[in-house]
């Protein structure tokens, strides 16, 4: 019997189930021991009242056999929960393992399938840091994971799932890293939002060095994350960092190539050491801090780099030594040589100062020992350097070690940097580092300073500057003499720190000579009022020295506010258009605006000026509504291009504002349009024309034109459209209307696209010339009838019909006449036509008492007539014409003697009637005067037949000689009717004479139309059987010479009263003989309208006309 002392038990049997077993109580620490068989389970149990405190377990097993472990929290037969869980391979001897404590009774199950004896050693402590606490598979049971540090973890195998709340209390980015160092298997690392949805998941896995990183910005909330092994082996620690981040991002915005810059801007917890990676080219490179948080790193691609859209990242050291990486978006690509690779490097980029850190890093084959040396002006130090992933020096054994040395107060010097490496065997190799490392704990001394104002260009000193307020442009200028390589910067108080340099350019005189130039350009939004100015030199190594100057400072650069810009661009413009920009601000005021960034030749953007005068465009002078104004020209080609007004004070001081809306400009035509066909729209009234085309392809298609026109259609300026409202690509088939049928028309379709361009007419954009045609007849005319026309002299018939035609084209109606019934009016031609369509008339000429059968169509406007009728009431017969009444009386009746005869005959004349139905003339000569109809039954009657030509009748009647004779002539028509007598029906008396010459007797020759004018003729004066007439002039050159002679003769000379001239006009007589008188004839006149009047005789003159006879 052996007993055992304090920190020691021994399994009690039986122990085989959770509640038979064996109780522990410990404090610190207990070695449990025990044995068991084949199939032989040991339980133990324990309470852990205390929540937060690690258990670490030790196993030491003897024999080959797998030795099990398992931990559990709370009776594993009911709802315990598996919170560890280890084996003893048959090959080891040992194996240990943790877990973080919550408050609760624990089992531990041991289980061996061969017989072996157990050593397990159990330690309770404290942690140093964040632990798992298992079980942690539910939300409600997730271990917390503070932002700002890094939690061990373990994961016991493939069914351990590991929850950790993440609470974030303000929007940030978050960054969360997982590092397993000796890992197998993979990991799946998720984060979860509240509502239970996967934000941002990663795995690692041997390909990624057993680490995951996650990057997602999130609102405040309680988040999750998830970690889940496959294939780890059981026990395996993990290391889970989070970090928030308040801003995040890079500059690459495209494709880097040979000497262009990525700079990474990262603003965290100032306590965290930020450096960045671009993958396959650099790895972390210390970020330059800038205090605030503020950190930027920055690289200048260099030949051999290469990376194609990968993601540069930052990554996060935590004081507890936990990493993580923040990917930072979007992604990047360098395109150039392969990056290089450093053996041995530190982070000593300028002068360390006291506390400062000086991490070295060495890259060689692991498993060795390492170490660096200081060495320089009297100062030798040695450091020792890790590789367990404890000491930023990635991953556990994986060949990069990291060390750090603490700068103490007289660490002065100029040191290399050696890096040692020794294997096992002792080999000892060494580095050292491309650069040295300078030590500096004495703070910099200021000796000298002065300040300046470039004011318009003008350099004043502080002191004597006209103003002490900088406007946009203007420059502060600050010189300071200190310590070469410090950094020196002016502060202006409550505004910004303005860094000096000493490196020759710049303004700096001379590069490292202690004495440091900076300048400060206003810049707009500027604005400060009486700022303190003060200078501060910081050496490289971060030793401080301050100074404050006399003197404040104002900045004014302050750009004047734009309320808004806008344009009247809300549909494509086109060439000619004008575009209208307006932009509201701060009146008084320079205002221009830019379309699209465009460019002048100098690369500056082109500024189109706007007024506010209240000229032009501008409705009010100094309302701050600027106007301006640009003419699209031919060339003008944007699509959704930014339209940007600017506005500038007196001061220079600028603001920039794009327009709410986008500006498209297209100044080019859609393509022609192909194919256009026209024909006439067939079964219609006409009017109607039938256009196809092909569709127009045009993207901005807007809608297609049509135009009409009566002559070829090549260009379209100055035509109006008929239609224009086809707003579909795919509507090319359309019917247009016509003014009228029959007649040419062309036609042409355009595209017009939303700008209002309007393609051009081309080769199969016009079709033509086309005729829009009546298909349809009119409907027949009814109700046809005919009668003779009452009252007249026969000739004229009357065809009726009382149903108008109803056809809307309706052009006249066809009047048919034929002596034959009429059941097709094919061969007829019309005999009338009546336009009027609601006449229910027409009178015809035909020929008087004859039978004639009539017909009426309609007729449109495009020549379509109509039928007859099938049931006969498009036609009519038979029907005459009737003389109802007699002709005229005649007209023009007069008679004269019938000249050169012996006597026996006189001739008649008169008018021919314009009656058509005259037939014949009858003349009735008489003795005695002949006053009406009643007088001519004494009268005897010679008929004449009506014809012949020539609007005048004669006819040679036969009468006694020297008897007055009194003569009629009568008009009868086709019917027997005959005129009555008019005042121009009658005439007389008239006188048959003899005109023949006696030779050996007196020859007395009368005036047949005045026997009291006469010619006596001596005997033996004239030629026997000629004749001598006495007859009234009509020969026209016989008129002629009367005429002459009397404007030849003075009415005073011959003595006529020119009272009386109208009656002497009808005196004139013309005597005809066709030889030489011997003797002279005695000619008598007749004057009967002077008869009463013996004065007048005396006065009488005779004029010969003809003085040669």
């Amino acid at each position: 019997v052996h007993e055992l002392g304090d920190g020691y038990a021994w399994e009690v049997e039986p122990n085989g189930a959770a509640l038979s077993a064996t109780e522990i109580a410990f404090e610190g620490e207990v070695e449990l021991n025990g044995e068991c068989g084949e199939g032989d389970v040991d339980w133990f149990a324990f309470d852990q009242t205390v929540e937060g405190e690690m258990l670490k377990a030790e196993i030491v097993r003897s024999g080959e056999a797998e030795l099990k472990a398992e931990l559990f929290l709370g009776d594993p037969t009911g709802t315990g929960a598996t919170v560890d869980r280890t084996t003893v391979q048959p090959r080891s001897l040992s194996a240990a393992g943790w877990v973080g404590l919550r408050s609760g009774r624990y089992y531990l199950k041991l289980e061996c399938p061969k017989r072996a004896a157990y050593s397990v050693r159990l330690v309770r402590f404290k942690p140093e840091g964040p632990v798992e606490f298992e079980p942690n598979d539910r939300a409600e049971l997730a271990s917390e994971l503070p932002i700002g540090s890094t939690l061990l973890g373990r994961s016991y195998g493939d069914d351990d799932l590991d929850l950790y709340s993440l609470r974030v209390t303000e929007r940030r980015i978050v960054a969360v890293g997982f590092s397993r160092p000796d890992g197998i298997g993979s990991t799946a690392v998720e984060l979860i939002s509240p509502a239970g949805d996967v934000i941002a998941s990663s795995t690692a896995d041997p390909s990624t060095g057993e680490e995951a990183y996650l990057t997602a910005e999130l609102s405040p909330g309680r988040y999750i994350v998830s970690v889940k092994s496959q294939g780890e082996r059981p026990g395996s620690d993990y290391r889970l960092s989070a970090v928030a981040l308040e801003s995040l991002s890079h500059d690459a915005a495209k494709p880097l190539g040979i000497g262009g810059t990525i700079t990474l801007r990262v603003r965290c917890d100032p306590g965290l050491r930020p450096t960045f990676t671009i993958p396959g080219i650099i790895w972390d490179v210390e970020m330059r801090d800038e205090g605030g948080g503020s950190f930027v790193g920055s690289y200048t691609v260099k030949e051999g780099d290469n990376l194609v859209r990968g993601l540069p990242y930052v990554t996060l050291t935590l004081p507890d030594g936990g990493r993580v990486r923040a990917f930072v978006e979007p992604e990047v690509t360098i395109d150039t040589s392969p990056p290089l690779i450093s053996e041995v490097r530190h982070n000593a980029e300028k002068p360390l100062g006291v506390n400062a850190e000086l991490r070295v890093w060495l890259k060689g084959e692991p498993g060795c020992r390492a170490y660096f040396e200081l060495r320089g002006d009297g100062l030798e130090r040695r450091v020792e350097m890790f590789d367990d992933g404890a000491h930023e020096d990635g991953a556990p054994n994986d060949g990069l070690y990291g060390g750090v040395y603490l700068v103490s107060p007289g660490d002065n010097a100029e040191a290399g940097v050696i890096g040692y490496l020794e294997d096992e065997a002792g080999n000892l190799s060494w580095k050292e580092a491309f650069s040295k490392v300078e030590l500096d704990t004495s703070p910099p001394g200021i000796t000298s300073w002065s300040i300046s104002l470039v004011l318009d260009g003008k350099p004043y000193p502080i002191d004597l500057a006209p103003k002490k307020a900088l406007g946009r442009g203007d420059r502060l200028e600050v010189r300071v003499e200190t310590e070469p390589g410090a950094e020196v910067e002016l502060e202006i108080e409550g505004f910004t720190s303005l860094k000096l340099r000493d490196d020759g350019v710049g303004g700096d005189e001379a590069a490292g000579d202690g004495r440091y130039f900076g300048a400060y350009t206003a810049r707009e939004g500027d604005q400060v009022e009486n700022a303190a100015l003060k200078i501060k030199a910081i050496d490289a190594a971060g030793n401080s020295e301050e100074v404050f100057l006399p003197f404040a400072i104002s900045i004014d650069a302050v750009p004047p506010q734009i309320v808004e810009v806008t344009h009247n661009g809300d549909r494509p413009l086109k060439k000619g258009d004008l575009l209208i920009v307006i932009l509201r601000g701060e009146p008084g005021n320079r205002a221009s605006f830019n379309i699209g960034g465009r460019r002048d030749e100098r690369g500056e953007l082109i500024r189109y000026p706007m007024a506010d005068d209240g000229t032009g465009m501008d409705e009010k002078a100094g309302d701050g509504i600027y106007t301006g104004v640009y003419e699209v020209r031919a060339e003008d080609d944007l699509r959704d291009a930014p339209v940007i007004g600017f506005l500038m004070d007196e001061n220079g001081n600028e603001s920039v504002k794009f327009a709410s809306k986008p500006l498209t400009l297209d100044s080019k035509p859609p393509s022609p349009i192909e194919g256009v066909t026209a024909q006439d729209k067939p079964g219609d009234e006409g009017y109607v024309v039938v256009l196809s085309w092909k569709p127009c392809r045009e993207e901005d298609f807007d809608h297609y034109n049509i135009y009409r026109e009566t002559h070829r259609i090549t260009i379209t300026k100055g035509l109006i459209p008929v239609m224009s409202d086809l707003t579909l690509p795919e509507m090319t088939t359309v019917e247009v209307p016509v003014p009228a049928n029959n007649v040419d028309y062309y036609f042409a379709v355009t595209a017009v696209d939303r700008a209002g361009n309007e393609s051009l007419v081309r080769e199969g954009s016009w079709a033509g010339p086309v005729r829009a045609l009546d298909n349809i007849k009119p409907e027949p005319v009814v109700k046809v009838s005919a009668e003779d026309r009452p009252d007249d002299q026969g000739g004229v018939i009357v065809v009726m019909w009382d149903t108008p035609s109803t056809a809307e084209d309706f052009d006249h109606y066809n009047i048919y006449v034929s002596r034959e019934p009429i059941s097709s009016i094919e061969g007829l031609e019309p005999i009338a036509q009546v336009t009027e369509r609601e006449a229910y008339s027409a009178e015809v000429r035909v020929e008087t008492n004859v039978d004639y059968f009539v017909a009426v169509t309609a007729v449109d406007r495009n020549g379509n007539e109509s039928d007859l009728d099938p049931l006969g009431n498009s036609t009519f017969g038979p029907v005459r014409a009737i003389d109802d009444i007699p002709p005229e009386p005649v007209e023009g009746v007069y008679a004269v003697d019938t000249p050169s005869d012996d006597g026996g005959s006189v001739t008649v004349f008169w008018r021919r009637s314009g009656d058509e139905s005259v037939i014949e003339y009858r003349i009735y000569i008489s003795e005695a005067p002949i006053a009406s109809k009643a007088d001519l039954s004494d009268a005897e009657m010679t008929p004449v037949p009506a014809e012949g030509i020539g609007e005048e009748m004669s006819f040679q009647a036969a009468v006694p000689t020297g008897v007055p004779i009194y003569l009629a002539v009568t008009a009868v028509d086709l019917g027997g009717h005959e005129s009555e007598l008019g005042d121009e029906s009658v005439w007389g008396p008239v006188y048959a004479v003899s005109n023949r010459i006696s030779a050996e007797e007196r020859t007395i020759v009368y005036a047949g139309f005045d026997p009291r004018i006469k010619v006596e003729i001596p005997p033996g004066s004239g030629e026997a059987g000629r004749t001598v007439d006495i007859l009234v002039p009509t020969d026209p050159e016989v008129l002629d010479l009367i005429s002459r002679a009397n404007r030849l003769s003075s009415l005073e000379v011959s003595l006529i009263d020119p009272d009386y001239e109208e009656f002497l006009g009808e005196t004139v007589v013309q005597v005809e003989y066709g030889g030489r008188l011997i003797k002279p004839a005695l000619i008598t006149l007749s004057y009967p309208e002077f008869t009463d009047d013996p004065s007048v005789e005396g006065k009488v003159r005779i004029f010969r006309l003809n003085e040669e006879a």
